[in-house]
């Protein structure tokens, strides 16, 4: 009887560490496997941040070349403000001009 008791102790025990050492390499499979996902996941991020580095690259060059499309539109609209402004001076009658012209007219 004592024997037959060890034994089924010792079985008990057996069964106990087999469970056990499975219980452990489960656990390690599935952190392994949330470990990988979260190196998935921080790829991913990467990719889709340095994916919107380069296109943020893109659209602040094109906005820059806009401005400078834009200045020199501007710096040619104030020349031809500039021209047509001298040219206006030159040609307005002064005010003694045009009162004598106003003159004539009446006479």
């Amino acid at each position: 009887g004592v024997i037959s008791c060890v034994y089924r102790i010792k079985g008990f025990q057996s069964i106990r560490r087999k469970h056990s050492r499975e219980s452990t390499l489960q656990s390690a499979a599935h952190i392994q496997n949330q470990t990988e996902q979260v190196y998935k996941m921080k790829a991913a991020t990467e990719s889709s941040c340095a994916d919107i580095q380069d296109s943020l690259k893109r659209e602040v060059e094109e906005l820059r070349a806009f401005q400078r499309e834009v200045r020199g539109e501007l710096g040619s609209l104030k020349t031809a403000l500039e021209v047509l402004s001298q040219r206006r001076q030159r040609n307005a009658p002064r005010s003694n001009d045009f009162e004598s012209q106003e003159k004539g007219k009446l006479e």
